[in-house]
Formats: structure tokens, C-alpha cells, sequence
């Protein structure tokens, strides 16, 4: 939903379930908000998870160049629970006609996790 002053809020509940796996299963309960300034949208989320008993936060800012083409970045952490890291991206998006592009650096605090390493992610979708 969205205020009459421009504030966005978000709530939901995502479920997490991995075949063959029940020990990974989880539910998170997440709260966010947002605002936009002209070009510049700022957000943050908050999301929770009563199995595990963790808390992660993400912040955004992200700006609109025009309408095809935005730029944003992207900061998380975890507050409680787990191993305690942040991970962050900054990247741009590109919409044609026909299909979209995603050119984003992923990064994160973890050392020796092969799965952590900083990267560099092209993705190319299309909304039907």
C-alpha cells in the first residue's frame, strides 16, 4: 500500500521449502517501507524468522535515470541469529520491449565460502 504523502509499506509472510530437505524449511514475516524523492527511492525491510529466531535488515536507494534505465544499490544484515554478516550489491537495470537487463555486483563480509565470493550477475528476463 501506499499513503496519500508518497510513504510505501509492504508486509507479508514468505515460506521457504526445500524438497528433501525438511530440516531447511522456514518461514520469514517481513515489514517494509519505502519513499520517492523525484528520481531517488529509498527503502528499507525488515524481515523475521520465529523458527530460527533471526533478524535480517536490507536498506535500498536506488535512482531513475529515465524511464527505461535505474541505478540502485543495496546494503543487509543480519541483526540476530546466525553467523552474523552483511551482504551489499549496486547494480543497474535496463528495460526494452521486449526483455529486461540486470548488471549487479553481489558482495558480502563471509570469508572462506566459495558461495559468498564477490561476483558480477547479468541477468535478462522478460514479464509475461
Amino acid at each position: 500500500g501506499e499513503t496519500e504523502a508518497g510513504l510505501a509499506w509492504d508486509v507479508g509472510v514468505i515460506g521457504y521449502v526445500y524438497p528433501d530437505a525438511d530440516d531447511l524449511d522456514f518461514v520469514e514475516i517481513y515489514g517494509g517501507l519505502g519513499y520517492t524523492f523525484d528520481a531517488v527511492t529509498v527503502g528499507g525491510y525488515v524481515y523475521f524468522d520465529p523458527d530460527n529466531e533471526t533478524v535480517y535488515f536490507d536498506a535500498t536507494a536506488g535512482f531513475a535515470a529515465s524511464d527505461v534505465l535505474g541505478f540502485d544499490a543495496s546494503v543487509g544484515t543480519y541483526l540476530d541469529g546466525f553467523d552474523e554478516y552483511t551482504n551489499y550489491s549496486i547494480g543497474s537495470t535496463l528495460s526494452t520491449e521486449y526483455v529486461d537487463f540486470d548488471l549487479r555486483f553481489w558482495g558480502s563480509d563471509v570469508d572462506n565460502d566459495p558461495n559468498a565470493d564477490e561476483r558480477v550477475v547479468l541477468t535478462v528476463s522478460r514479464s509475461l
